[in-house]
């Protein structure tokens, strides 16, 4: 009985390992290896291999040399898309290809770097950039201002200008910042 409360406690503790399949992808620092970062596959990250570079990318697995992506392909087959009119002899026909995603393997070696947005999402930057464009306005308008109503509105209107440019300029560089990993000089991937 003694041996079964062991099997099944061992079996128990390694459940979580069953169900989480392939280690999680990771690189190291190679001045400091104990700085590691894990690469979410849930991402989009650019690839920039030594002839191309592959832009917003999902990284889909890994083995020790390479790792898996995606890319949209062309396929032989297409689609006849028939618009009919009134007039017999105004229909149109068109043809539209057929894409498909297809998966292929970048080699470690080729790989320059690997950049990620900070922010997975930047819609939380569009109202930041619409007060920055009334700030870019208000400042350019600043002398026409300045020439009809007075040096005093013109300076106003400057300030404001300032001001709204100075609230949203630093919002908006923090918000579209990216994450480059230099895969060359500085990282190297986990192949465990």
């Amino acid at each position: 009985m003694d041996r079964l409360i062991k099997i099944i406690f061992f079996l128990t503790a390694l459940t979580p390992l069953i169900f989480t399949g392939q280690n999680p992808f990771s690189i190291y620092n190679i001045s400091r290896p104990a700085k590691v970062k894990t690469l979410k596959a849930k991402r989009l990250y650019t690839i920039k291999t030594s002839d191309t570079t592959f832009f917003y990318r999902r990284l889909i697995a890994f083995t020790d040399s390479s790792i898996v992506t995606t890319k949209r392909v062309k396929t032989q087959d297409s689609i006849m898309r028939i618009t009919r009119y009134p007039n017999p002899s105004a229909n149109d026909t068109n043809y539209f290809r057929v894409w498909k995603e297809d998966t292929f393997h970048i080699v470690f070696r080729d790989i320059e770097y690997l950049e990620r947005d900070l922010f997975t999402s930047r819609k939380w930057l569009e109202p930041f950039s619409y007060f920055a464009i009334g700030g870019v306005l208000a400042v350019a308008v600043s002398p026409i201002v300045a020439i009809a109503e007075g040096p005093q509105d013109g300076l106003l209107s400057l300030k404001i200008g300032g001001a709204f440019l100075g609230v949203t300029a630093p919002i908006i560089f923090i918000g579209t910042r990216k994450i480059k990993y230099d895969m060359r000089t500085k990282w190297r991937f986990n192949r465990s």
